[in-house]
């Protein structure tokens, strides 16, 4: 019985050695293509093609970023910034989570 079991072992582990087996190194679907453009042309045919109507508007990626302009000026920005490292104490015993 025990010669029948350890024959058995043999053959499966044999079997899942084989399974396991793959290719050593990782390549790329696309590592032999080579472009004929550059980004920046790549971007104007995307952009040309999005003004002309000739892509979907949920297609775009989102790498242009538009910021919506800041209604304080700086001197408001910085001024904000003293006065709440006035108010809040460094030893955070009036921070917003103290005590948890």
């Amino acid at each position: 019985m025990n010669t029948r079991h350890l024959v058995l072992f043999a053959v499966l582990a044999t079997a899942a050695a084989g399974i396991e087996a793959q290719q050593t190194e990782f390549r790329a679907p696309d590592s032999g293509f080579h472009s004929s453009l550059t980004r920046a042309e790549v971007r104007a045919d995307q952009r040309d093609a999005f003004v002309a109507g000739l892509t979907p508007q949920k297609m775009h990626d989102g790498q242009d970023m538009h910021y919506a302009a800041g209604i304080q000026t700086r001197r408001d920005v910085r001024a904000d910034a003293i006065q709440s490292a006035q108010l809040h104490r460094h030893d955070g015993t009036r921070s917003i989570y103290f005590g948890d």
